[in-house]
């Protein structure tokens, strides 16, 4: 990657939480006129996870990445693919890690971002997810603030079936230190639940999701 353009991103990551609404909106327009050039996306990966940043600059470049993930990484019919696939690969393989190794809002962020992809590629054209997750859980053990952000990201994926999955895993049972863990997929439950409409489709990844996650899950409890 080309360190200027890194940092001239970098800069203008900055720039838009300026309280000048001038130099804002000219860092916006920048930002929004080189989205397009391949490796954008990566880029923004890049600053989040330099610890020599200021954080403000890291956090702004996880809410530019988790938002651009947002609108473009569905592929629609009449639409530019704007992301290309080594792009997409390369975030597929590195969000995870990135996840991991974060923390606070830039945790939180990455964690949607990975939920936004999985919920149009998983588990089709990403079937490592889940066992990336459930390998990433049994090596973190009792490391619940770690975890957790792993758990966020599993609800933030699987919450359009969130309902039965729950149902099979009985966290309301769970021991009081894992209660915060619970809460994760519990969070909006009903408001996720009531607008997916029944398919075969869902039903065979959920079978999916409950056959691999279930135990993990149930025995990170057990900790």
């Amino acid at each position: 990657m080309n360190p200027s353009y890194a940092n001239d991103l970098a800069l203008k990551l900055e720039n838009t939480l300026s309280p000048v609404l001038e130099e804002r909106r000219k860092a916006e327009n920048f930002l929004k006129s080189v989205e397009k050039q391949p490796g954008y996306s990566v880029c923004l990966l890049s600053i989040l996870q330099d610890a020599a940043r200021p954080m403000p600059i890291r956090l702004s470049a996880a809410i530019t990445l988790k938002n651009f993930i947002k609108n473009h990484w569905k592929l629609e019919a009449d639409a530019d693919n704007l992301i290309p696939d080594a792009d997409r690969d390369h975030l597929k393989a590195q969000l995870i890690n990135a996840m991991l190794t974060s923390t606070g809002s830039i945790q939180h962020q990455l964690s949607e971002a990975i939920g936004l992809i999985g919920r149009e590629d998983f588990p089709s054209r990403w079937p490592d997810l889940l066992p990336d997750i459930i390998q990433r859980m049994a090596q973190l053990g009792a490391d619940m603030g770690t975890v957790q952000g792993l758990l966020y990201t599993a609800h933030s994926l699987f919450k359009r079936f969130v309902f039965w999955l729950i149902m099979k895993l009985h966290p309301l049972d769970l021991e009081y230190k894992h209660t915060s863990l619970s809460s994760v997929l519990l969070c909006e439950l009903f408001r996720s639940y009531r607008h997916e409409m029944r398919s075969n489709e869902l039903f065979s990844e959920m079978k999916l999701v409950i056959q691999q996650f279930a135990e993990p899950l149930t025995t990170l409890a057990t900790v």
